[in-house]
Order: structure tokens, then C-alpha cells, then sequence
């Protein structure tokens, strides 16, 4: 199924856990978020499972969500050739249960690529998919596999030339403010094209109108779901102030 319109609001980053709990805890997590990520290379080991433990918790997140919610999964690997597999064995997995909901890749090119050529890439991509695409930036997992004078964020001027792509949706985002507004700004010409928050600190002070990527949500996803609904604003009401508002509400701390 082609996805138009990618989500909005809290997307709970799932957490790996032994089978039984997760189908538990993704059934809670489901009554809150407004998509979820499943796979990610940090909480969701996505960079460390087998192919069949990844097509196992798919298979069961996609059972459980029911087509209710918006899936997003990270199919980054070592190589462009090896991220395609995924693509490729999970589209087929997804079409074979069959998946009636929507789906969007979540991927991190520069982890296995590099800027140059990165629009080229994706069209080649375009052709062996029908789910559109979220990429995902993050330093963090990239100074794991390139050395120090390898660029480890998306150009600017590249993102902007892949905002045109219709398939691209948007963009998970990790970083410093300077370079989240360059960012913004970037695909300004694009309104549909989403730039979500991957640093909840970050967000809690400065938010953005598209949404969060929240690990932390594994654990308290209602109070995440309401400072997203109160709407965050610089000074006493800050993110950082309902934070810790709620959690004293709800926890009595």
C-alpha cells in the first residue's frame, strides 16, 4: 500500500524485547502512538538481528497494529546491496500476511553510503518498492563504521534535492538546533515533507510542529501523548516544565 501522507505526532521508537512481552507491551503502546518504528538501530537492534529475527518481530508487530497505525522500519545495513534484501524480504513478507496499513522505510544512508549520489541511489530504490521512504539521521550510528573526515550528517543541499521526491516523506533528525533550523529551511518549497525530532531533549526546547521519535514513550507513552497535545512553548510552559509537571501528576514524585 502507497503511503501519501506520513504521520504526525508521537512515534513510539520500539524496544526489543523477548516475544511474549513485546506483544504485550506493543498492545499498551498501541492505545497511545501515533505510528511506531520498529527495528531501530539502537533501541530495536536493528543493526544487529538476522534477517529472520527481524521478519519475526515485523510479522508480529504487523499482527498486533492490525493496519491501525503507521509502520516504520528501518531496513539500513552494511551495504546498499544488503539494505535492498531487506527491502525486498520485508515488502514480500508484508504483502504475503497481507498488510493492509501504511508503511514507510526508515533509512540512514550515510551509514553504508555517502552524499554523493544519494538522489541516484534512491531512484534506483524507487524501482524495487512501493513503500516510500524516511531517512534517518544520525551521527551517532555513523561514527561507528566511518572514519573522521567522512561527513556524517545529510548536506544540506542534499536534502534539499531529495525533499523533491515525492517518495521521500521525511526526515528523523538528531543534532544541534543550528543545524535542525538549516534543515527547516531546506525544504521550506516541500510543506508535506516532515522533519521529526530523533532527540527528545531536543525537542522538549525547542519542538517542532511534525512530531517526535520517543524511546523513552516505551515507558511513559501518555505522557509523551499529552505534552504533544498541549502544544510546547518557550518559557515557564516549556517541554522540560510539562515534563516533569506530568510525571509529578502521574507519579507523584
Amino acid at each position: 500500500m502507497q503511503a501519501y501522507f506520513p504521520p504526525k505526532g508521537l512515534i513510539v521508537e520500539l524496544i526489543n524485547l523477548e516475544e511474549k512481552v513485546f506483544s504485550e507491551h506493543l498492545k499498551n503502546i498501541k492505545k497511545t502512538a501515533d505510528a511506531v518504528m520498529l527495528l531501530s538501530p539502537e533501541a530495536g537492534d536493528g543493526l544487529d538481528l538476522t534477517t529472520e529475527q527481524k521478519k519475526n518481530l515485523i510479522s508480529k508487530c504487523a499482527e498486533i497494529i492490525n493496519g491501525e497505525l503507521p509502520l516504520m522500519i528501518f531496513i539500513t545495513a552494511d551495504t546498499e546491496e544488503e539494505t535492498v534484501e531487506n527491502m525486498l524480504e520485508f515488502e514480500s513478507l508484508l504483502k504475503e500476511i497481507p498488510y493492509k496499513g501504511e508503511v514507510f522505510w526508515v533509512d540512514a544512508p550515510l551509514y553504508y553510503y555517502s552524499n554523493r549520489g544519494l538522489p541516484d541511489m534512491y531512484s534506483r530504490f524507487f524501482s524495487i518498492t512501493s513503500y516510500p521512504f524516511i531517512l534517518y539521521n544520525n551521527t551517532k550510528i555513523v561514527k561507528k563504521v566511518k572514519g573522521p573526515f567522512n561527513r556524517k550528517n545529510i548536506r544540506i543541499s542534499i536534502l534539499k534535492e531529495l525533499s523533491f521526491e515525492e517518495r521521500i516523506k521525511g526526515l528523523i533528525f538528531f543534532g544541534d538546533l543550528r543545524r535542525a533550523l538549516n534543515y527547516q529551511k531546506a525544504v521550506m518549497e516541500r510543506p508535506s515533507f516532515r522533519i521529526y525530532d530523533g532527540d527528545e531533549i531536543l525537542f522538549l526546547n525547542f519542538p517542532n510542529k511534525n512530531g517526535l521519535v520517543s524511546v523513552s514513550a516505551n515507558i511513559i507513552p501518555e505522557i509523551w501523548k499529552n505534552i504533544l497535545n498541549r502544544g510546547v512553548n518557550k518559557g515557564k510552559e516549556s517541554g522540560l516544565y510539562l515534563l516533569l509537571e506530568f510525571l509529578d501528576i502521574t507519579y507523584n514524585l
